[in-house]
């Protein structure tokens, strides 16, 4: 059977017959939120990793209070927004969490950059452009990064993020 032509909603009600079906909406979302939540938190990895399995973890557990009616990928996305103030609530009793990688997919190797034709001055500008729109982003509260992040990184719907903010 081709799942990957079958909707989230679809994929939600052959999981609640066979457990196993999750794999395929865990497949489709798991680079999906593990941006969002990088983007959201600019927590590390390893942490960004655990915030997506444990959202995994409670959208299965949860699976059956979850309303046909509504969109599968705003529900999934509340879920991971919420895991994530969780960690970020957890980690600030006086501890910072700060993002140990430099960046992302992205970056380019400094091999790759030599060996390529692409203009390094560019993609150096390009790179300090993100920089510094992401540390402004991180700056800003959260119901207004939680917007731009879905909006402009995610691409959702007005409609989507209404639900979800």
């Amino acid at each position: 059977m081709d799942y990957q032509n079958k909707t989230d909603e679809e994929l939600v009600k052959l999981t609640l017959k066979d457990s196993e079906m999750f794999y395929h909406l865990m497949q489709r979302y798991e680079q999906k939120l593990m941006r969002y939540v990088r983007y959201f938190s600019s927590i590390d990895e390893q942490s960004a990793e655990d915030v997506v399995q444990e959202t995994f973890l409670n959208a299965y557990k949860s699976l059956n209070a979850f309303d046909p009616d509504m969109k599968f990928s705003s529900w999934i996305y509340r879920i991971a927004r919420n895991e994530t103030v969780d960690l970020l609530r957890k980690n600030s009793n006086g501890k910072k969490v700060i993002s140990l990688d430099n960046g992302s997919e992205d970056d380019l190797q400094l091999i790759d950059v030599l060996k390529s034709d692409i203009d390094v001055l560019k993609d150096i500008k390009t790179k300090e452009i993100k920089e510094k729109v992401r540390a402004i982003v991180q700056t800003m509260p959260a119901e207004y990064r939680d917007v731009l992040i879905l909006r402009y990184m995610e691409e959702k719907s007005y409609d989507e993020i209404g639900v979800l903010v």
